[in-house]
């Protein structure tokens, strides 16, 4: 083997093992980003076609909070929750007409706003189909801050 084959041959080596390193660069790179990434997976199509659609960016910061929000009201006893009931009934009526009939149908009779227990497990429901966006987190968060402290 003369030299220039030599040489050739550990380009090729080297190009060969290339991709690899990059794909695990990029691994470790992008790592903590994995997490979130995988929570927003909306559908994801594999073997020839591979394609995923992600829900949008905006959604993700939501989770944990909506996460949160639903340990806060497991916590809470029957007075606090009827409390919380009573403060979120009037945002039930800016929320999209699916949650309202939703919750219309767990609840025909409103008995989430005269039985504690009743309460927190509709609202329990309720929170895990809201919405995700600022103003609802914001509001499940200050009615919670409030009955919390109160």
């Amino acid at each position: 083997m003369d030299r220039l084959t030599f040489i050739t041959h550990i380009v090729d080596a080297i190009v060969s093992l290339a991709w690899p390193a990059v794909a695990i660069f990029l691994i470790i790179l992008l790592r903590p980003h994995f997490g979130g990434l995988a929570a927003r997976v909306e559908s994801l199509k594999l073997p020839g076609g591979t394609e995923a659609h992600f829900l949008p960016r905006e959604v993700d910061p939501g989770f944990p909070v909506a996460k949160s929000i639903g340990d806060r009201i497991g916590s809470l006893n029957a007075v606090q929750a009827l409390a919380l009931a009573r403060a979120m009934e009037p945002q039930i009526q800016r929320r999209r007409p699916e949650l309202r009939a939703l919750m219309a149908q767990l609840d025909p009779a409103d008995r989430r706003l005269t039985e504690g227990l009743l309460a927190k497990e509709k609202l329990l429901n309720w929170q895990i189909f809201d919405d995700r966006d600022a103003a609802s987190v914001k509001e499940w968060s200050d009615a919670l801050d409030l009955i919390e402290r109160g």
